[in-house]
């Protein structure tokens, strides 16, 4: 039987096959990682189909390239391709790659679209937003006290500065913009059952050892022609849909001598 061919050669003379390199991922338990980025590639590729119908424009490509570069700060020549090749990539390989992530989202957008407007109702409370300022001490009876001083009207700012002791006193205490799902359950229904203006209770922050007194700022609700919840949206259903085109795949894994 012949020798499987090398699929990594090291200093110039030891050579890897293939099926080494796939032990070794598997050694150190990246193996199904791996797989299931290839597994993934494969389901985007068959949903693509025919590269030339729905292909995008030269002129899209052009313009995606330009707007990256603009973001990027690589509109200098000599800054762009010192960035291409230190991504081991050269213009026409970045044309290629551009091209591939247009397609891709114009597949996504074909496939969320007839699911966003049910979609967004199911996820708008966790991407709802608030902004909150919180005095945090590691004492229940020092909370209760100071959250007795704000009822009677004392200066949230002016005690956040004066006892917390989190870095954001530096800041009045004011966390600023939250997702209202990434807050912790107990905060989340106290936040919930509060107006703009309210001091909540003190709450103990498990994940900080923490007692909290929180002021509820401003509620900012989700709305889905908000860009970035609306891309949010579209790439937790493109996700979903690739899942379930995975959990149909029959997969075996053949590795070689």
């Amino acid at each position: 039987m012949a020798a499987s061919p090398p699929f990594i050669v090291i200093n110039g003379q030891q050579q890897l096959s293939l099926a080494q390199a796939v032990r070794y991922l598997q050694a150190a338990g990246k193996l199904d990682e791996m797989i299931g980025e290839i597994l993934r590639q494969f389901v985007l590729d068959q949903a693509l189909g025919d590269r030339a119908a729905g292909q995008p424009t030269g002129a899209a490509v052009e313009a995606a390239i330009a707007h990256f570069r603009q973001q990027a700060d690589l509109t200098d020549p000599l800054a762009f391709q010192t960035w291409l090749e230190s991504q081991g990539l050269d213009a026409e390989a970045l044309q290629t790659q551009t091209q591939r992530e247009l397609q891709l989202r114009q597949l996504r957008d074909r496939l969320t679209e007839p699911h966003l407007s049910q979609y967004f109702i199911e996820r708008k409370l966790d991407l709802d937003q608030v902004v909150l300022s919180r005095l945090a001490v590691g004492d229940r009876d020092l909370a209760e006290e100071l959250y007795q001083q704000l009822l009677e009207g004392a200066s949230f700012e002016t005690l956040a500065q004066d006892y917390s002791q989190t870095g954001d006193r530096l800041f009045n205490g004011m966390l600023g913009l939250l997702s209202r799902g990434s807050l912790p359950d107990a905060l989340r229904a106290a936040v919930d059952a509060a107006t703009p203006g309210d001091v909540l209770p003190p709450l103990f922050i498990e994940q900080e050892n923490l007692w909290c007194v929180f002021r509820l700022d401003r509620v900012l609700p989700a709305t889905l022609d908000h860009p970035e919840v609306l891309e949010t949206l579209r790439n937790e259903l493109f996700d979903q849909w690739i899942m379930r085109q995975l959990d149909g795949l029959d997969i075996e894994v053949l590795v070689g001598e």
